[in-house]
């Protein structure tokens, strides 16, 4: 069901202002997305020039999810944040509904559905910026990463935003794409015994997923099998298509080194959305799935790297969001 954007603006609470450390070009509030036990803490980073301004709201991933997307040692929500700001763009970047209310749930004894941990708060944040006379209402995105991408296109139709980034984003199942990567851990197992039973045990749980034909409260890899199959459900392209319609932009962002989201990936957005003037790629070659630059195929290691996100990835995206 659509949400209508006044209904999610009304929802937002400023929480306060304060300035970057460090930094003149840009400054942060504090904001609360969502109403009563639900809602969840924000941060916008707004540029100091002259308004009004683009403006993107991040979506996160699978997982837990805190707004400045802690990992190992990086911050890539934070970066994308601050990189995107000093060079002219508002962002929303928030805490998930399943990492800030984790307890809540627990005690509800039930999985966050797909709604609630990934669309209701980003089209919130969106909503919100669009109602920002800061911000040019003609020039919201919706930038998802990983999981997050897939349902992008979604959110974004949800306010009639202008467009979607999909970063390091996959129109595949997760079934699919946990048994490729289940396989992959098979293969850099080697002798590993533990390791070799621990990949087998998650392929045999991703060819469940993918068959859809568990029942609905079977768990599977920590999520019920009902969760699997909405997931499944994103259809970006069926959602991108009605985007496109409206005239809406789509930017595809690809990393080369990435394991996770492969060049097969980047070869079904190209063959599905073919470059237009509506539908633009940008390709890095160096970047893995965080979109860190680096040699060769990404390793789980690097989830663990103190590494920024890419300066030159970040230069292009600021310049494709600012395009009237």
């Amino acid at each position: 069901m659509k949400v209508q954007r006044k209904v999610f603006a009304a929802l937002l609470v400023l929480a306060g202002a304060w300035g970057s450390a460090g930094a003149t070009e840009f400054t942060e509030r504090e904001l609360k997305l969502g109403h009563g036990e639900w809602s969840v803490p924000a941060t916008l980073s707004l540029p100091t020039v002259r308004g009004p301004v683009p403006a993107v709201v991040l979506v996160h991933g699978s997982g837990p999810g805190l707004r400045d997307l802690p990992v190992g040692g990086s911050q890539i929500f934070r970066d994308l944040a601050h990189g995107l700001a000093r060079q002219g763009i508002a962002v929303i970047r928030y805490d998930k509904r399943t990492t800030a209310h984790a307890g809540a749930f627990d005690k509800l004894k039930r999985r966050a559905t797909v709604d609630e941990e990934f669309v209701a708060d980003a089209t919130s944040a969106a909503a919100y910026l669009m109602s920002n006379p800061e911000v040019d209402a003609g020039r919201v995105f919706v930038v998802g990463h990983s999981q997050g991408a897939a349902l992008a296109p979604r959110i974004a139709n949800n306010v009639t935003a202008r467009g979607v980034v999909m970063m390091a984003g996959s129109m595949r199942t997760p079934g699919d794409i946990i048994l490729q990567q289940a396989r992959l851990a098979l293969e850099r197992a080697g002798s590993d015994a533990k390791a070799r039973n621990e990949a087998e045990e998650v392929i045999a749980a991703a060819l469940k997923i993918k068959s859809g034909l568990e029942p609905p409260h079977t768990v599977l890899l920590g999520a019920p099998a009902w969760y699997w199959r909405s997931v499944s459900q994103a259809q970006p392209i069926e959602h991108i298509e009605s985007l496109t319609q409206r005239a809406g932009r789509v930017l595809i962002v690809h990393g080369g080194r990435d394991s996770l989201v492969t060049q097969d990936d980047l070869a079904a957005w190209r063959a599905a959305l073919p470059a237009s003037t509506q539908v633009a790629y940008l390709v890095f070659p160096t970047l893995n799935h965080l979109m860190q630059a680096g040699e060769g195929l990404m390793t789980p290691a690097e989830y663990a790297w103190s590494r920024p996100v890419d300066a030159e990835m970040l230069a292009d995206l600021a310049r494709w969001l600012s395009q009237e």
